[in-house]
């Protein structure tokens, strides 16, 4: 099993690509996935080790919906 960190500014970055992209509402922690992906997406090494590429299909988890 691997885990990766991602920045507060990571998490705030990835809840507007979001927030813009979708009709989904979430919380910064809700979007960390999201956030993982798009620094994965934006990393040589990491788009190598999980062979990320234009024709990949990636399953993404939000996990929390906003407050109301």
């Amino acid at each position: 099993a691997a885990s990766m960190g991602v920045t507060d500014a990571e998490l705030d970055a990835a809840l507007a690509v979001l927030t813009q992209a979708t009709d989904l509402r979430s919380t910064v922690s809700g979007a960390a996935g999201l956030a993982g992906l798009l620094g994965s997406a934006r990393s040589d090494d990491l788009r190598l080790r999980y062979d990320l590429n234009a024709q990949s299909n990636v399953l993404l988890c939000i996990t929390e919906g906003a407050a109301p």
